[in-house]
């Protein structure tokens, strides 16, 4: 756990020169979630802006040529792929937290009070989510083709989802299809903690798992 620990380390010392850029969109996100009135936007923007940050590492040991100096050391692969996992984890649950803490503040400041503390702090979650599916497509990604390649593929495969998921709801209503929402909405509003923390840690596990057997094959 220490030589993952080294790694972490590593990772966010040569990330700490993204800060100012970092402070830049977390600033635009606040002014985009104000200008459209929906400051819950705010949790998820930051939770990807900070979730992001993984690719940059990655980019950063590209640069840098510190895989070959890594691979030199005794770490295992296995603690490599894992690393990056970690500090995915690790960057978007602060941007989560930040985001929530800014929507909370922003509530508190124009209205007075906190509307709904908990879907308020949930969105945070639903940030985590969307940058677990983009991570868990993204870091294997990186690990086979690099990352300059790699940024171009997910966000074209994000596309092509939202694209599917655009034209099956178009589909529905063509087809006059009736989704039970208010079962949905009550299953939700019920489960939506464990559902998010159980899509989360799937996503991960099944990504890291892959990440491996890429890794593993990898000449460095």
């Amino acid at each position: 756990m220490g030589s993952i620990k080294g790694l972490i380390v590593k990772d966010f010392l040569q990330l700490k020169d993204f800060k100012i850029p970092l402070l830049f969109w977390t600033s635009v996100f606040i002014v985009l979630s104000l200008v459209l009135h929906f400051t819950n936007l705010i949790a998820i923007l930051t939770s990807f802006g900070f979730g992001m940050m993984v690719v940059f590492a990655f980019t950063f040991d590209e640069m840098s040529n510190a895989k070959r100096h890594i691979a030199s050391m005794p770490f295992k692969r296995k603690e490599i792929v894992l690393s990056k996992y970690i500090l995915s984890i690790i960057t978007t649950v602060i941007g989560a937290i930040v985001g929530d803490m800014i929507n909370i503040f922003i509530q508190i400041i124009s209205t007075g009070r906190v509307e709904h503390l908990v879907r308020t702090l949930s969105v945070g979650l639903l940030g985590m989510f969307v940058m677990a599916v983009f991570n868990s497509i993204q870091i294997p990604c990186v690990l086979k083709n690099g990352a300059e390649k790699s940024r171009m593929l997910v966000f074209t495969v994000g596309g092509i989802i939202t694209i599917v998921c655009v034209a099956i709801y178009k589909l529905g209503k063509l087809l006059n299809v009736v989704l039970p929402l208010d079962t949905l909405e009550k299953i939700y509003n019920q489960y939506w903690f464990f559902l998010y923390v159980i899509s989360i840690v799937v996503l991960y596990f099944i990504s890291y798992k892959i990440s491996c057997k890429i890794y593993n094959k990898k000449d460095i």
